[in-house]
């Protein structure tokens, strides 16, 4: 069966991407890396926001996505395996939320392993959630975490965690 005329052109970009990178059983970290990149930058840079700041938040790096009159946070972590993803292969995936949910989007630059093994993630998550439930009125409404793929794994972990602590 034939894919739809519309997503063909993206299918095929995807290809012509993932042909220029060695086989994935040759590659470095960092060639993966530089290759998810690579392929996130397919999807284009994204919807135009009034604010996009890099910052830290408890020490981990963060950037966040703001329409004027914003309304809560969402607090995303990115997908990625735990090893590859960073805040520019999401970049349009959260500027599309940061439009579609009205709050502001927090995405979180968590450690990788595998220099950073497990549980920096984890810890470097829960202290972004942590530290912007401190000050949640500065959002004026709720904060929400959510993620992709790993991200949304570490979302869970990190809600239940935030359950737990009474964040």
């Amino acid at each position: 069966m034939p894919l739809h005329p519309q997503i063909q052109p993206l299918v095929d970009a995807i290809n012509r991407a993932a042909d220029e990178l060695p086989p994935i059983w040759e590659q470095t970290v960092e060639d993966r890396r530089a290759g998810y990149l690579k392929l996130s930058l397919i999807a284009g840079d994204g919807p135009a926001l009034d604010h996009v700041d890099d910052d830290k938040i408890a020490d981990v790096p963060v950037r966040t996505y703001a329409n004027d009159g914003a309304h809560g946070a969402f607090v995303f972590l990115h997908g990625g395996g735990h090893v590859q993803g960073d805040l520019d292969t999401h970049d349009q995936t959260c500027r599309q939320l940061a439009v579609e949910s009205g709050a502001t989007v927090i995405a979180v630059d968590y450690r990788l392993a595998p220099e950073h093994p497990f549980p920096a993630a984890f810890e470097d998550s829960c202290a972004v959630v942590a530290a912007i439930a401190a000050d949640r009125s500065r959002y004026g409404g709720p904060i929400v975490i959510g993620g992709d793929s790993a991200g949304g794994n570490l979302a869970a972990a990190v809600a239940i965690e935030a359950r737990n602590e009474n964040v």
